[in-house]
């Protein structure tokens, strides 16, 4: 969960791109079927029932794990900030200033391409780095809203 600052709300909430949890997801339940198989052809029932549930459980839990990173992995747009946030049960949260950003751009492959995900760089100014977020969905999108709320944060400066 994303603190917020005094006079702070969420613009944008997103997790990565669902095709970075559907691809290893379906090459777990493809090798899950594959050992089946295998095991079929060249085991005896008892040693196969035995593989089969070790493998069972060791899938399951790997495809656990590689849900949760991808349910835990978030980016955040906020009038004030940028902020990305991973981690299961330790949490890292890397923040950029929205007055902060030098330069903010993405790229994507073709993949990418096809299933409209990309990964986006926010640079910031001085010694505040910079934040990388992998398989963002619509980065088109969020680019100009962070833009949009850059341009807001710099006329409220105006005003004051």
């Amino acid at each position: 969960m994303l603190i917020l600052l005094p006079n702070e709300k969420i613009i944008l909430k997103k997790h990565p791109h669902i095709v970075v949890l559907l691809f290893p997801l379906g090459l777990i339940i493809l090798s899950w079927l594959g050992l089946i198989l295998l095991s079929e052809l060249f085991l005896e029932a008892v040693e196969r029932r035995i593989l089969i549930s070790l493998f069972s459980f060791t899938f399951s839990f790997v495809s656990l794990i590689i849900f949760l990173d991808w349910w835990y992995t978030r980016f955040y747009l906020t009038n004030l900030r940028v902020v990305k946030v991973r981690g299961i049960i330790g949490k890292t949260y890397y923040t950029i200033r929205l007055l902060n950003i030098e330069d903010l751009s993405f790229s994507f492959g073709l993949i990418g391409w096809l299933f409209n995900f990309a990964t986006l760089v926010i640079e910031s100014a001085g010694t505040y780095g910079k934040i990388t977020f992998k398989y963002l969905p619509s980065p088109k999108k969020v680019q100009l809203e962070i833009e949009k709320q850059i341009g807001k944060a710099y006329s409220i400066l105006d005003l004051l």
